[in-house]
């Protein structure tokens, strides 16, 4: 009884703790990233706030699409069907994908129309727009990334998306840095430097 408990929370420490990790880079390199758009004014930081709610609204969808695909994948998993993981992945694939063009093609074609929805500041929303529509042409990428993700957890594989995610996360706040200041040669884009960095970063990952 004692040694099934040990494996037990062994397989969960090894599962969560990395994933955890994650987060918590994730969480600390927002913290930085929000304090560099701190130097250019308040209206850099509303601006690119307000941007991410547009993929915070399509992250919450992709992630419960995700989840509830993982829940199948594992336990296709556990009987050795490999082709029941392939239908469920072709499927978690075609919707993420679906749901990405949905939030993409409206962000891309008309970023001021959408932002004006949260916001009637004129400077935020042109701000933010350019930072919208960048980022919009990575929404495929992300919806790949979440299905993925999601999938290779639910079999075991956990090491190998966190350090995707790491990596890329690294990557953006370095072009943050660059691009909205102009260091190392680049252009100072500003606002629209960190949607740059971002969607970059999301190809990357």
């Amino acid at each position: 009884m004692k040694d099934d408990r040990r494996r037990f929370l062994s397989t969960m420490l090894r599962l969560a703790v990395p994933y955890a990790a994650q987060q918590l880079v994730l969480s600390a390199l927002g913290m930085v990233e929000i304090g560099m758009l701190g130097q250019l004014g308040e209206t850099a930081v509303a601006a690119a706030g307000l941007a991410k709610q547009v993929f915070f609204l399509l992250s919450l969808f992709l992630f419960g699409l995700s989840t509830g695909a993982a829940v199948f994948t594992a336990q296709f998993w556990g009987k050795g069907d490999l082709k029941g993981i392939h239908r469920v992945m072709g499927i978690s694939l075609t919707l993420s994908l679906a749901a990405s063009l949905l939030f993409a093609v409206p962000s891309i074609l008309f970023p001021r129309t959408i932002l004006g929805i949260y916001s009637r500041d004129p400077a935020v929303v042109a701000q933010g727009s350019g930072y919208l529509w960048v980022v919009a042409l990575s929404f495929a990428a992300s919806a790949v990334v979440y299905s993925y993700s999601a999938a290779l957890r639910s079999v075991g594989h956990v090491r190998l998306p966190v350090a995707a995610g790491v990596a890329a996360l690294g990557v953006n706040v370095l072009l943050d840095y660059a691009l909205l200041f102009g260091r190392w040669g680049l252009p100072t884009l500003g606002v629209q430097g960190v949607g740059i960095a971002t969607c970059i970063a999301r190809f990357l990952e």
